[in-house]
């Protein structure tokens, strides 16, 4: 079996896998879903934080101008629907 057929195989029980692990290797975690109406207040407020660090980190690495991701962009209708 190649490493690229290894990487695809199912994952474990607990939900790792040899994919999810390469990933968590180069990012740091595995990026997730979110529920945003089950979260509680302080996990929201996590959430929330990490999602506008990701959004600032993709403006300077693309050099997106504010056409593009508008300042104020999570107070955009649908956002956090």
């Amino acid at each position: 079996m190649s490493e690229q057929e290894h990487l695809w195989q199912d994952p474990t029980p607990d939900g790792s896998g040899p994919f999810e692990d390469a990933v968590r290797q180069l990012l740091g975690e595995v990026p997730h879903s979110v529920n945003w109406r089950t979260l509680s207040a302080a996990d929201a407020e996590a959430e929330w934080l990490e999602l506008n660090a990701w959004i600032d980190w993709l403006r300077l690495e693309y050099d997106l101008s504010a056409t593009v991701i508008p300042p104020y962009w999570h107070r955009l209708a649908g956002v956090a629907e």
